[in-house]
């Protein structure tokens, strides 16, 4: 009997060391000295510190920026992945219709903006189709002075999103804050590069509609400066016909108040010339620390564009070819002003040589109204009258 219990007490010990080993066990994952779990980890924190400094270094380069309705700290997106390999960082900025996002393309390591459409309009459809207009538009367009898009697509819960560059430098707002103006000379080499990209957008049927210094980009690139126009969020096909659907209809108007052709403030349909009036805008700013026309609110700017006359660049500020050529940009009548970009550029290239700019239209006339006319001749009939009478 006693062999018996002896025999059992033995058994039940061995049973709960075995039980207190598997226990032990139970509470370590992987063992210590696992390479494959020290290697992962050493990566993850390897991909958090890229990711840390790529943030760091990102609001080092550009100032903070306001983003709406959600705080940066609020935004759900930030460290989601998207797209199978975009890993969202940070806002860069929001829009009325979309907000950009600073990214890292997690395959080649390195940093991308992604412009994401906003929760409210995912269900609209004329925007969600707008969204797809400026996709289509800004993929065809590869040019260095243009923020090239990479690509388009719709993720899990149906929101469109673009991939584009990350374009690390300064814009010309911001420029402009730091400087108020800047000299002639280099007003003139920045737009000869922005009227190069320009151009290459309207040779594909592309008018940006939205020209101002906040979409000009100077980049730095070893000691060289260049520049990229950027957002053609609110860009415009140029079709040949009327097929396909109308996303812009006649008194629709979008653009910046101070930089917006007066067509365009009227919600008329524009062309290639609305641009061009646009960078005679951003010219004139440069040069004078001010926008042409300027006002109490933007109703009072809109107005100032339609009906009053382009202030003319100062004379102490710059030679005369260099006022006529911003002048003529800043006609009221399309007709009147260049009719391509190209002729814009190469009258501020004459300039920069010391040539004549050769593109130079004189203003038409003015003809007078009908009623201005029927009183002059009423007028001229008297007098031929009085004169007849006294002889």
């Amino acid at each position: 009997m006693t062999c018996w219990i002896c025999h059992n007490l033995d058994c039940a010990i061995a049973l709960i060391m075995l039980v207190g080993e598997w226990n032990e066990g139970c509470m370590t994952n992987k063992p210590p000295d696992d390479p494959n779990l020290e290697k992962t980890v050493q990566e993850e924190d390897e991909e958090d510190r890229r990711l840390a400094e790529l943030k760091t270094t990102y609001h080092e380069k550009l100032p903070a920026v306001a983003t709406g309705e959600n705080t940066q700290a609020k935004d759900i997106m930030i460290g989601k992945v998207i797209g199978g390999h975009y890993k969202i960082i940070d806002v860069i900025g929001d829009g009325g219709m979309s907000r950009v996002y600073l990214a890292l393309h997690m395959l080649l390591d390195r940093p991308v903006a992604i412009k994401y459409i906003h929760h409210k309009f995912v269900y609209d459809l004329p925007s969600v189709k707008r969204f797809q207009q400026e996709a289509k538009a800004a993929t065809a367009l590869k040019h260095p002075n243009i923020c090239a898009v990479n690509e388009f697509g719709i993720d899990g819960e149906g929101r469109s999103f673009l991939v584009m560059d990350y374009v690390q430098g300064t814009s010309l707002s911001k420029l402009l804050e730091e400087k108020q103006k800047l000299p002639a000379d280099r007003a003139i080499d920045l737009l000869i590069q922005v009227s190069h990209g320009l151009e290459h957008a309207h040779s594909k049927g592309v008018i940006h509609r939205d020209i101002k210094p906040g979409n000009i980009v100077i980049v730095n690139d070893g000691g060289a400066e260049s520049v990229m126009l950027v957002d053609f969020g609110i860009a415009k096909l140029i079709r040949d016909d009327d097929s396909g659907p109308n996303l812009t209809k006649t008194g629709e108007i979008f653009g910046t108040p101070s930089y917006m052709s007066p067509e365009q403030c009227l919600g008329k349909n524009i062309d290639t010339r609305s641009d061009i009036y646009s960078l005679g805008c951003v010219l004139h700013e440069l040069i004078t620390g001010r926008p042409p026309f300027t006002g109490d609110g933007p109703l009072e700017v809109l107005m100032a564009h339609v009906n009053d006359e382009a202030p003319l660049l100062p004379i102490t500020l710059t030679q005369a070819g260099l006022r006529d050529v911003v002048a003529q940009a800043l006609r009221k009548d399309p007709s009147q002003r260049y009719h391509t970009v190209k002729e814009f550029r190469e009258d501020l290239t004459a300039i920069k040589g010391g040539a004549e700019p050769s593109h130079l239209v004189k203003p038409a006339r003015k003809a007078l109204p009908r009623t201005m006319i029927i009183i002059i001749v009423v007028i001229a009939l008297l007098v031929i009258a009085v004169s007849i009478l006294r002889h």
